[in-house]
């Protein structure tokens, strides 16, 4: 279930267990990739689409000095 609403996806992982990423309204792009034959997936947050740097679409910049915070974790809860 993925709820770009409130920031969070659920997923469920065996029958026990539920595997849950939260990540603040600044990544409104989820990338999940592996490579063939490895036993692991990697879950990056984006902020932008793959070529936002040339097409300048959905690009964040920040001025010099200036800050931005945001949280994406991942955890896995019990159903």
């Amino acid at each position: 279930m993925l709820d770009s609403e409130q920031g969070i996806f659920k997923s469920p992982i065996y029958s026990q267990h539920n595997l849950i990423l939260e990540y603040g309204e600044e990544f409104p792009y989820i990338t999940l990739w592996s490579e063939p034959g490895k036993d692991f997936v990697c879950v990056e947050p984006w902020m932008a689409k793959p070529n936002a740097i040339n097409t300048k679409e959905d690009l964040v910049t920040l001025n010099p000095r200036m800050t931005m915070d945001s949280y994406f974790r991942i955890s896995c809860k019990d159903r």
